[in-house]
């Protein structure tokens, strides 16, 4: 039964030998292992036996990955708290009758303030159990209540000027 399925070739060779700088900004800009399928022209398998098969695919995926990651993080940082920045303006300057073209270059310094979306999503996403939206509240029976009867409910509601028809209107 020789002959059947494919044949053995270089996956590596074949996919990525070339394209190590398209995988490696690929990565860096976001793509998963289905962009970078349709990216390379290949299937997802290809890409998932690539990083099981070749250590070099998988740490050229992983390190760029983790480079944009770090990236955004620290932008999103910036902004969550706010930075300055310095803005280099060119003004040019006619004369009246139109000769003695004069450039003057100003520096100014910019101020961008804290964003609060931004703090909020680092916060959530940093410490999500101060910080989140949602809180899981679990309310249990508390062991040391105990039943109440009839007899008891009805002194209670004395207490407080309730008669045992307004305590129990059906009965």
């Amino acid at each position: 039964m020789a002959g059947r399925g494919r044949p053995p070739e270089n996956l590596y060779e074949k996919w990525v030998t070339g394209n190590e700088e398209i995988v490696k900004s690929a990565c860096r800009e976001g793509a998963d292992l289905k962009g970078l399928a349709a990216l390379l022209g290949c299937g997802l398998t290809t890409v998932k036996n690539l990083k099981s098969k070749f250590p070099e695919f998988a740490e050229l995926i992983r390190i760029d990955s983790k480079k944009a990651n770090l990236q955004v993080q620290s932008a999103l940082f910036k902004r969550a708290i706010g930075y300055e920045y310095e803005e280099t303006v060119s003004k040019v300057v006619v004369g009246k009758d139109g000769s003695g073209q004069q450039t003057f270059v100003e520096k100014r310094k910019r101020h961008v303030p804290p964003d609060p979306v931004a703090a909020i999503f680092w916060l959530k996403n940093r410490e999500p159990e101060a910080w989140r939206d949602r809180r899981e509240v679990n309310i249990t029976d508390d062991p040391g209540e105990k039943e109440m009867t009839r007899k008891e409910l009805v002194e209670e509601a004395k207490k407080i000027g309730m008669s045992e028809e307004e305590m129990f209107p059906d009965d």
